[in-house]
């Protein structure tokens, strides 16, 4: 019997979407992350909520809607968030019974760093592939997000 070779393909390009989205987000992150030394590390559901947050605050049970959660994981996630001081949870002026989360200051300056952070990611990514290409490349990508999902099973 011939011997098996571990990891012999290890190093190898997945042959999906999915697995290069992954890949691409990773690095994303890490370009970002590596820049971004002054902040609390957050997880990217953390940072994903801090970014969609409305300005005028969001109500819990949109923003879990918005991110596809449960009001229960929205609510850790918050949590999470409130103890690190970059948002707060108020009683919803216009519903008694909704919440509504807030961004504090700190959470609208790391917000404003973050998007710069991945601005200049984005400029470096459009110097290394070349404007046209990028352009075509984030209005492809613009597309396939905006558009609903075809489920036909």
């Amino acid at each position: 019997m011939p011997a098996t070779v571990v990891n012999a393909n290890i190093d190898q390009l997945p042959g999906h979407i999915a697995g290069l989205l992954h890949l691409a987000t990773r690095r994303v992150r890490a370009e970002a992350e590596a820049r971004a030394r002054t902040f609390q590390p957050l997880r990217a559901s953390e940072a994903r909520l801090l970014d969609l947050i409305p300005a005028t605050g969001g109500r819990a049970t949109d923003l879990a809607l918005q991110l596809r959660i449960s009001k229960q994981g929205l609510g850790q996630i918050v949590a999470q968030l409130v103890s690190a001081g970059y948002v707060e949870v108020l009683p919803d002026p216009a519903d008694k019974r909704a919440r509504l989360v807030l961004r504090t200051t700190t959470g609208d300056y790391f917000r404003k760093e973050v998007r710069s952070l991945l601005a200049e990611v984005e400029d470096r990514w459009r110097d290394e592939v070349g404007a046209d290409r990028y352009a075509t490349f984030r209005a492809v990508l613009h597309e396939l997000a905006t558009t609903p999902p075809q489920l036909p099973w």
